[in-house]
This record gives structure tokens, sequence and C-alpha cells, in this order.
């Protein structure tokens, strides 16, 4: 083969292999965008229980500003950690027989098709009927409070790291949940929050000050 012809044929496959690369820097490019980058205020967001130490809120907000910024958090194995007591957890520690029995069935969520009582109907009727139980069986907040002293909810490791620094920052900060006011308050408390306060009145919408 004739050497112009030779340069020609390795300059072309050099224009190939280099189209080809663009090609796929472009298209790793656009998956990532569409995909987004996973991060979270806990540590490694990759982590299962996202309790890889302590918090890192300059890594989650990279250059950008907290201006303008407001974060929500659930409670439940979202804040608290995964071998926990969970908000409504207490509600079996109470110290009455016939509430145990008449809630017996509601725990019941390994069943095919949900708890018994709530099958074919809204899951926020579970939260409805529970409720409805305590009242009915006139359980006080005095029994509720002393069920979770029993076993009381701890926040997840970087929970509370991640919420002064929130707060450094003046960042309002919601935690929003379907649980117990008292249990969510308390937790937040034993981690230095004593002045979290509810922000709807019954709602079990706490804010971090």
């Amino acid at each position: 083969m004739p050497l112009d012809a030779r340069r020609l044929v390795a300059q072309g496959l050099a224009t190939m292999v280099a189209l080809r690369l663009g090609f796929l820097t472009m298209q790793a490019l656009v998956r990532r965008r569409r995909r987004g980058v996973a991060r979270s205020v806990f540590g490694d967001a990759r982590a299962e229980y996202f309790n890889g130490g302590e918090a890192s809120i300059a890594a989650v907000l990279g250059p950008a500003s907290a201006r303008g910024l407001q974060v929500i958090f659930d409670f439940d194995r979202t804040l608290t950690a995964s071998n926990s007591s969970q908000c409504h957890d207490g509600l079996r520690r109470v110290d009455d027989a016939s509430l145990a029995a008449a809630l017996e069935p509601y725990w019941r969520f390994g069943d095919a098709g949900g708890p018994p009582p709530i099958r074919g109907r809204p899951m926020r009727s579970w939260w409805d009927d529970v409720h409805g139980l305590l009242a009915t069986h006139g359980v006080t907040m005095a029994a509720l409070e002393a069920a979770d002293a029993k076993d009381p909810a701890v926040l997840r490791p970087g929970a509370a790291a991640a919420l002064r620094e929130l707060r450094r920052l003046g960042v309002p900060t919601l935690v929003v949940s379907a649980g117990l006011e008292h249990v969510i308050l308390g937790a937040l408390a034993r981690a230095g929050f004593d002045d979290a306060a509810p922000a709807l009145d019954g709602g079990g919408h706490e804010g971090i000050k």
C-alpha cells in the first residue's frame, strides 16, 4: 500500500476512535444527568442505612449555597437507627391486656394483603384505627410516655450531626411523620434538640429551630 494511502487509513482510524470516545463520553454524561447524583446528609448515599459516619452537609451542597434551602426528613428509619424502636412500637409496651388484644391484628404486616382490619382500605386507616383504639381504651399520655421510656427511639449515627449543621447554616428543617409526637420530640430532645416544636397542632410535624 502506498505511503499516502497508509496515512489516510491511519488518520481515518484515529478519527473513528476519537468520534467513538466522544460519543461514549457524551452518552455517560447524559445518563449521569438523567440519573442525578445520589447524595446523603448522612454520608455515603450508597450505604444501606446511611450511617457511614459523621454527616457532611458541605459535601451534599457542594459549591451551592444553602440560601433558599429547606430540608424535610421522615422520622422512622430515616432519622432513627435501623435497630431503634420506632414511633408506634411503644404501644406494644402499654400495660393494658385489652388494648394489646385489640391491637394484635394491626401488627400483622407480614400477612398477604397486610393487617386484616385494613385490607381493602386506604393505608391511613391503620393510623386512624390504632389511634382511635388508644382513645377508646382510655390510654393516657403518661402511660404512653412510660411505655416509650422502656425502649426509647434513638437517632441513627450522623443524624444529630446533620441536624446541628443545618441549624448552624440557618436551614429551616422539618420532621414529617405519621408517628407519635411525644416519641419524635423525645428522640430529638435526647439528641440535644430540646427546643424542637410542633409546626402544626396535632400533626406530628416537628420544626428544628
